[in-house]
């Protein structure tokens, strides 16, 4: 779909959400709520945690505290985009989720360190988000490769010549139709994309086009067999490790173990596309921290980016 059309598309489904609110509520449109959930800054297009507390309906975060100022938004954030949440606004003067100190000026102290905490609580959730998602861009693509070459040692440790003509192209046919209904994404992202490299065709940013049944079949049929053997072997673990649109970073376990089995070096691979895809101001960390790979220093960590705090869940 063409990225233009594709966020008319979202922005007016949208504003189609926020009439419909505005009519149960029998309010004005603009007086229905647009949030961020998991975003502490207020902007002009939405409203961040600073003046709008998430009670409920957010993929993160959220109060669970109700109270009787509660009303339904929109939230915008990506992983969660379009759906109603809950929200009480700054503005209501709610004492449940914006407390004002009435009491001594010790208590108010109290409650500006309070206020203080929590601002530097979720400046901390913000940046592990950030680094989060920076780790889960390295993961996409490091996981890519590991199964490209993988897949190449798997064409010579796997051949076996009883497998009949007909047969292994029914196989992968078979595969093939499974994975386009049911996991296009990787398809697209690990077997098209690795396919195009090795047939040269990186030009081509749809990559190959496989019809279903009979017309699969013929196609794999002309296909060399070693690369029948490196589709099949995509088609079977491409899925593993995968991060999704949403970039929430997904455990490398099974990634890393078909590493190991295939002898590709997860590390390596890692180090290398951390400093291929860093910016400019953080390449000699990564630089650094490459080498040290190479040399297999055992005290070599990845660099912190944006969240010391931040660890991968493995």
């Amino acid at each position: 779909m063409n990225p233009a059309c594709y966020l008319q598309k979202v922005h007016n489904h949208v504003q189609i959400r926020r009439r419909e609110l505005a009519e149960l509520r029998q309010v004005e449109p603009s007086e229905v709520p647009i949030v961020k959930s998991w975003c502490y800054t207020d902007s002009k297009d939405y409203l961040g945690t600073e003046s709008a507390a998430v009670i409920s309906g957010a993929k993160r975060g959220g109060n669970v505290k109700n109270c009787e100022h509660a009303v339904s938004g929109i939230d915008i954030e990506p992983e969660n985009y379009g759906q109603i949440v809950q929200v009480c606004l700054k503005t209501s003067g709610c004492n449940v989720h914006w407390a004002k100190s009435t009491t001594s000026s010790q208590a108010k102290s109290n409650k500006e360190v309070s206020a203080e905490d929590q601002a530097t609580e979720r400046l901390e959730a913000h940046r592990g988000r950030r680094e989060e998602i920076w780790n889960a861009k390295i993961a996409e693509a490091v996981r890519v490769r590991i199964f490209k070459q993988a897949a190449e040692k798997f064409e010579k440790k796997f051949q076996i010549t009883e497998v009949g003509t007909e047969f292994l192209p029914q196989l992968i046919a078979r595969f093939w139709g499974m994975t386009s209904s049911g996991d296009s994404n990787n398809l697209q992202s690990v077997v098209k994309s690795v396919v195009n490299e090795w047939q040269g065709e990186e030009s081509h940013r749809d990559g190959i086009y496989i019809g279903h049944g009979q017309t699969a079949i013929d196609y794999f049929k002309k296909v060399d067999r070693g690369m029948q053997f490196r589709i099949l072997f995509l088609l079977i673990h491409g899925h593993k490790g995968t991060i999704g649109h949403g970039n929430n970073y997904r455990s490398q376990k099974d990634v890393k173990e078909l590493a190991t089995e295939f002898g590709a070096d997860y590390s390596l691979i890692d180090a290398e596309v951390r400093l291929e895809f860093s910016a400019k101001k953080h390449k000699e960390s990564h630089k650094t921290y490459l080498d040290a790979v190479r040399k297999k220093e055992k005290d070599a960590n990845a660099p912190k980016l944006f969240s010391e705090k931040w660890k991968a869940t493995e």
